[in-house]
């Protein structure tokens, strides 16, 4: 399965406060886990979480 590419819609973590997000169910997760301040995640290829990772991997970039 080819990685997928999250680039565009990472835009949307970008909502304020009041603005309704509407989206990939990992996109409201990443948004959740950073407005409570999560500043680390660990994972493997292949991992649950491995979305997340890639949300997180294209934020980055």
């Amino acid at each position: 399965m080819a990685e997928r590419s999250f680039a565009r819609e990472v835009e949307k973590l970008r909502l304020g406060a009041g603005e309704e997000f509407a989206g990939e169910g990992i996109l409201a997760i990443t948004k959740a886990l950073l407005q409570c301040g999560v500043g680390y995640v660990g994972g493997y290829q292949g991992a649950p979480i491995s979305h997340l990772m890639d949300v997180l991997a294209d934020a980055q970039d």
